[in-house]
């Protein structure tokens, strides 16, 4: 039987901000860093004081705050 999440304990211990961003991977999902070519995917859930980014450049600055 497969694990549901692999990881290794060192992802555990390892707090942000991260050298190198851990990613998670279970059987039908993978959840890693967001990296500038996510801009579009982020715009729907990109918000910040409540008012929502308008152009994937907007998202990007969104997600360093």
């Amino acid at each position: 039987m497969q694990p549901f999440i692999s990881f290794t304990l060192a992802t555990i211990t390892n707090y942000p901000p991260y050298q190198n961003f851990p990613t998670l991977t279970a059987n039908e999902v993978v959840l890693r860093q967001v990296t500038s070519t996510d801009a579009d995917e982020i715009m729907e859930m990109s918000y910040y004081n409540g008012i929502p980014a308008t152009d994937p450049s907007e998202a990007m600055k969104c997600r360093k705050r």
